[in-house]
């Protein structure tokens, strides 16, 4: 009994270790302030890059599929490199060490692909999920104008259940793997052993990860929807790409650490013995 009592006084104690929103979001914005200028230079060729690929490879209504996807795939590559050095700039700040940037450079080359190899990991159920549904839609509804009522029906029962199945599947896999870019770029963790280790550090804490996640979106959408008001589109965008790039990774950091020191108390204390008498 004395020992039950020790070890759930132990879980308590760890669950009330981890900081509140308001004490998480004033060590993400000293971070933030502290390292905004050091991953400036790399949040503003973001921007000008993105400036100069919407220009030269604009995308509208009548641009073929096979463009799309180029788009997509270089405009993926590109953001996903400057994410890269910006996270690792922001990490290194914060555990104060020296910042170098052909360092930072370096890092952004060698851990881009595993990064984008876990976002095709992530999204590839939701891929088959699509292709599941339009091979099944051609079988049910073959020719939309002569489909019979309950074809249509059933097909719109099926839109349904794809549309929430997406939303909820979106929702809780991106939470849970939201410190895999930490583990992946930082701790150097291939694609795989980054989303898992992710899974393994947010398990415990889905709520709390996703009750700070969802306040940074709130202090990012309250001013963008300002700035949208007031300029136009081109400037607003700008002015959010420069302001807000970094957030993301702050918050990943600052999570990272609280949930990473969590764990390790937790498996401290999970070995504690009573002495023997």
């Amino acid at each position: 009994m004395l020992r039950l009592l020790l070890s759930v006084a132990i879980s308590g104690n760890v669950m009330r270790s981890l900081p509140s929103i308001s004490v998480t979001f004033r060590r993400v914005f000293i971070l933030y302030k502290n390292s905004f200028i050091d991953v400036l230079p790399f949040v503003l060729l973001v921007l000008m890059i993105q400036v100069s690929f919407s220009k030269l490879l604009p995308v509208n209504e009548t641009t073929e599929t096979a463009y799309i996807f180029l788009h997509v795939v270089l405009k993926s590559l590109i953001t996903s490199f400057f994410f890269c050095c910006v996270i690792y700039a922001i990490f290194l700040k914060h555990y104060q060490q020296n910042l170098k940037y052909g360092e930072l450079i370096s890092k952004g080359l060698t851990r881009v692909i595993p990064m984008i190899f876990s976002g095709i990991i992530l999204i590839s159920p939701l891929i088959l999920m699509m292709g599941m549904f339009m091979i099944i839609s051609v079988i049910i509804v073959p020719d939309s104008n002569n489909a019979s009522m309950t074809s249509k029906i059933i097909f719109l029962i099926m839109q349904l259940i794809i549309s929430v199945a997406t939303f909820f599947y979106v929702l809780i896999v991106f939470v849970y793997c939201y410190l895999s870019g930490v583990l992946i770029v930082c701790k150097n963790s291939t694609a795989w052993i980054g989303i898992k280790q992710s899974w393994r550090l947010v398990s415990d804490n889905w709520w709390y990860v996703f009750s700070r996640m969802l306040s940074l979106l709130v202090i990012i959408i309250i001013p963008s929807i300002l700035l949208y008001h007031f300029l136009v589109q081109q400037t607003a965008d700008g002015i959010i790409t420069v302001f807000t790039f970094s957030l993301g990774p702050c918050l990943m950091v600052i999570l990272h650490e609280i949930l990473e020191s969590t764990a390790i108390a937790d498996k401290d204390m999970s070995i504690v013995r009573l002495p023997e008498k």
